[in-house]
């Protein structure tokens, strides 16, 4: 009889540990995904005001009477 409890409840902690890991590669996963899309919009907006620099010098050195001249 004492085998069989302590069968049952090796069982349900394993159960128990397996179903933890599961929840936590979850949350882990989602986590990660909110992190890679918030990279994600960090490098378009790097890439926009980088852009809008260029843009700016770009326009500087057309005008007249501005530049190395």
């Amino acid at each position: 009889m004492n085998l069989v409890v302590f069968a049952a409840t090796l069982t349900g902690l394993l159960l128990g540990v397996w179903l933890e890991m599961i929840i936590a590669t979850r949350s882990l996963d989602r986590a990660l995904s909110r992190h890679r899309r918030e990279v994600e919009r960090w490098r378009n907006e790097a890439d926009h005001y980088r852009s809008l620099s260029f843009a700016y010098a770009s326009e500087l050195s057309r005008r007249p009477g501005r530049g190395a001249g």
